[in-house]
């Protein structure tokens, strides 16, 4: 490039500008580009501004809605830590135990039936098997193995739930109380702790534990800072 406008130099042409060689047409594009792709920046962020502040207008606060159960719906509805249920872990089990006890008596009229069969063809193949009493107790069987089997699945699917944090109980449990807008007995559940299961997965399970390390120690400082009215009452002494 240097010698080519060496030459036109020495011809008597004029030196020809940079804009109109490769390298300045390729500048040129880049600075345009840049100034177009910042302005179509600019834009968009105004827009997205807008579009987000009628969002906030338009949407629904929690105070809109009537007070009781509406109210309180759309709280637990606006933060998933707040979806906090019952597990019902002594129900449970206490059914889970009755239909095993009732499997376990269906499984001994079966050995009774076996033992006391007195056509051994009848327990060697199961088209010849006439014996009406036990097809019967096969049958039951077989209804309480899925009724047993459907509620074991169901308790591994709700055991397999995170246990509610008691930070998001007490603060629901202080949001009723400084509402006052629902009945107390229905309630009450907010105050089985070891019972209560999160319907919503905690998310980030790392700023999760790291929140909830920065609350307890807070809370386990709390009593070495002055009260308000302590400050008060020196405040005053000193006048």
């Amino acid at each position: 490039m240097a010698n080519q406008r060496r030459i036109d130099l020495e011809l008597g042409q004029q030196e020809i500008p940079l804009w109109v060689t490769c390298e300045g047409i390729y500048l040129l594009t880049a600075a345009c580009l840049r100034r177009l792709l910042a302005g179509l920046s600019w834009v968009f962020s105004q827009i997205s501004t807008s579009v987000s502040e009628d969002w906030k207008s338009q949407m629904k606060q929690i105070e809109d809605y009537p007070s009781g159960y509406p109210r309180f719906s759309a709280l637990i509805a606006a933060h998933n830590s707040f979806h906090l249920t019952r597990r019902f872990s002594t129900l449970r089990a206490r059914l889970l135990l009755a239909k095993q006890d009732r499997l376990s008596l269906l499984e001994e009229q079966l050995e009774t039936l076996d033992q006391n069969e007195n056509t051994p063809l009848r327990l060697g193949s199961c088209r010849s098997d006439d014996n009406n009493e036990r097809n019967t107790v096969l049958s039951e069987i077989d209804s309480a193995l899925a009724d047993y089997d459907a509620l074991l699945e169901r308790n591994s699917r709700i055991f397999s739930l995170e246990r509610a944090k008691l930070r998001n109980i007490l603060s629901l449990q202080h949001w009723i109380d400084g509402n006052a807008c629902l009945a107390r007995r229905e309630t009450a559940y907010l105050g089985h702790y070891e019972d209560l299961v999160a319907v919503a997965p905690s998310g980030d399970r790392f700023v999760a534990s790291l929140e909830a390390w920065v609350e307890a120690a807070l809370v386990r400082f709390y009593r070495w800072f002055p009260k308000v009215s302590d400050i008060r009452r020196t405040f005053e002494m000193t006048i």
